[in-house]
C-alpha cells in the first residue's frame, strides 16, 4: 500500500501495513515529522526517528506486518511525505 500526501497541519498519515523493506521520503517546508511504528494494530504508536529536514531513505521493518505511518507533530510550512 503507497501512503503519500502533503502536511498542511500537525496530525497523522494513513497507516500501511510492510511485509519488506520499503522506501520512504519527506520534503520539508518547516516543521517535525517521526516516523512510526505499532505492533499492535494501531493501538500504540512508538516513534522510531524523529525528521526536521528533507530524507529519502528505507524502512527495514523487522518483523512482516507491522503497521508504520508519519506523525506531524510541529508543522510551519508543508511537509510532503511518501512510504511505498
Amino acid at each position: 500500500m503507497r501512503v503519500a500526501g502533503t502536511f498542511t497541519s500537525t496530525g497523522s498519515s494513513d497507516a500501511a501495513t510492510l511485509f519488506a523493506p520499503t522506501q520512504f521520503g519527506l520534503d520539508f517546508g518547516t516543521g517535525t515529522v517521526q516516523l512510526q511504528v505499532s505492533y499492535d494494530g494501531g493501538t500504540n504508536w512508538h516513534t522510531v526517528e524523529s525528521y526536521t529536514a528533507d530524507v529519502h531513505d528505507r524502512v527495514n521493518p523487522p518483523a512482516t506486518g507491522l503497521r508504520w505511518r508519519f506523525n506531524c507533530s510541529v508543522h510551519s510550512a508543508d511537509i510532503d511525505y511518501f512510504l511505498v
